[in-house]
């Protein structure tokens, strides 16, 4: 058998995705672009959000479901294993469709922000 600094070879490939998956985390504040999927999510809103669906407003959630997750340090210091990001700001977006989103990244804290991690776009 093959070695490789005095590894098998197979040991070596057998490990690559551990070395490549220590990437260095994405941080809050960044900027990037980001591809996925966009689909439209509904959710209640003011003034209960959802305690009283009768007299509560309804809200439309644009998800970006990513075709690679992503690993945010949150703003605690925890680290965030994202599939999905709320897309904000962003002029239009055409449901269902593939497509990058570029923008920072920050995270969910009001109640209309219904992914942990958000992509605040800058206008087009």
């Amino acid at each position: 058998m093959k070695r490789f600094g005095g590894l098998p070879m197979l040991a070596l490939i057998a490990i690559l995705p551990l070395i490549a998956s220590c990437a260095e985390p994405d941080r809050l504040g960044q900027t990037m672009s980001l591809h996925g999927s966009v689909y439209a999510e509904p959710f209640f809103g003011p003034p209960n959000y959802g305690e009283n669906p009768d007299t509560d407003s309804r809200e439309i959630a644009y998800i970006l479901k990513l075709d690679k997750p992503i690993r945010v340090v949150m703003s605690d210091g925890n680290l965030e294993d994202c599939r999905e990001v709320q897309v904000i700001n962003y002029p239009h977006i055409p449901k269902g469709s593939d497509m990058v989103v570029s923008g920072q990244l920050d995270e969910g804290v009001s109640g209309h922000h219904r992914r942990k991690v958000i992509v605040f776009c800058a206008s087009r």
